[in-house]
């Protein structure tokens, strides 16, 4: 139950402030007498500023005031930082000394309160230094391409041939006219050779007339 109250205070925290994160607890320990009240809390950072946020509450996640906290830097020779007290709210703001970004090693925080055990607490603030990853652009839907309507196409109009009277006949149609002409026309040879074939027959008959005669 306690476990899921911090942690809806702890997202509630990281809602609040810009460019927040939530710094990664390595190791939390309660010291004293263990019959004593143990204290709740909720830690934030302000990436950009270097702040870190406390709030502490009891055991009925109720704010405590008067609360004192010590914010303490493992890699320094002097580790301590920080310290205040928890206002009425149960806030304390503890403020990162120079560059956040050289702050990439262990951060103690401890709490103490008279009628309370104490408690120490190991983190870093490294989730700051995650880069975010760009946003993905969401895949545009497939949308099929539509398919050109084809028409009919329509047969090409016939233009009649109106022929030409001034158009030349073929060559073939004079071939018959020629044929005709060369039928009709006399063969000289002929004409030349008709009368002196006709001259031997002439003889023959005058022979024959002259030799009859004699025998009479």
């Amino acid at each position: 139950m306690k476990s899921k109250i911090l942690l809806v205070l702890l997202l509630g925290l990281s809602l609040v402030f810009a460019r927040s994160e939530i710094p990664y607890v390595f190791e939390e320990e309660d010291f004293g007498n263990e019959g004593l009240p143990k204290f709740l809390y909720a830690l934030s950072v302000d990436c950009d500023t270097g702040q870190i946020r406390q709030e502490v509450f009891n055991e009925q996640v109720e704010p405590l005031e008067g609360v004192s906290s010590y914010l303490r830097y493992h890699d320094y020779a002097s580790p301590l930082i920080s310290s205040g007290t928890s206002n009425a709210d149960g806030v304390i703001l503890h403020q990162v000394p120079g560059d956040i970004d050289l702050y990439t090693g262990l951060f103690i925080l401890v709490i103490e309160e008279p009628g309370y055990q104490n408690k120490e607490i190991h983190f870093d603030i490294n989730p700051c230094f995650v880069e975010e990853p760009e946003p993905v652009p969401e895949p545009e839907p497939y949308v099929p391409p539509e398919e050109p309507v084809t028409e009919p196409e329509e047969p090409p109009e016939e233009t009649p041939v109106t022929p030409s009277a001034e158009e030349p006949a073929p060559e073939n149609e004079s071939a018959p006219e020629e044929i005709q002409e060369n039928q009709t026309e006399p063969d000289p040879v002929a004409e030349e050779a008709g009368p002196e074939g006709c001259a031997i027959p002439a003889v023959l008959v005058l022979l024959c007339g002259l030799f009859a005669f004699r025998r009479e």
